[in-house]
């Protein structure tokens, strides 16, 4: 059974599709990126595609579209439109991330539980899934341990 963000990808890449508008294109190649990327995870991991897969393939394509847009000329605007479209368009795949505040009292009312910066990180993982952010975790982690 397809999951629910698999769906709208592909609703949304059929009404993109249509036109040929610079922002459309950009939006209708960025969803086919990450729809391929998570196809090729779980392809690898003989499994369908769940929405886990789909939020870590759009966070790829987010960090590939920075890449490549640290590279491209000031003088392209439509290379930057295009990849500022992309970034926006992944984007609006992420869940909504954990607040600091959030993590910060997880962690004060875990500390017997995950005494180590490891545990730690795999408790708030298994807590938080898809909507922690990994780096402001670690650091938080690191200072209250």
């Amino acid at each position: 059974m397809e999951k629910a963000l698999r769906l709208s990808i592909k609703e949304a890449m059929i009404k993109k599709n249509s036109d040929k508008s610079i922002s459309n294109v950009a939006i209708y190649q960025t969803l086919k990126n990450i729809l391929e990327t998570a196809q090729k995870v779980a392809k690898d991991k003989k499994t369908e595609i769940t929405d886990s897969m789909i939020v870590d393939a759009a966070k790829k394509e987010i960090k590939q579209l920075n890449e490549i847009k640290s590279f491209c000329k000031a003088d392209n605007l439509d290379k930057l439109t295009e990849i500022e479209v992309g970034i926006k368009t992944a984007s609006e795949m992420l869940p909504s991330m954990v607040s600091e505040s959030a993590i910060r009292s997880f962690i004060e009312a875990n500390k017997t539980k995950a005494n180590n910066i490891g545990e730690m990180m795999k408790l708030l993982k298994s807590t938080f899934g898809d909507c922690l952010d990994g780096k402001l975790a670690s650091s938080i982690v690191k200072e209250l341990l």
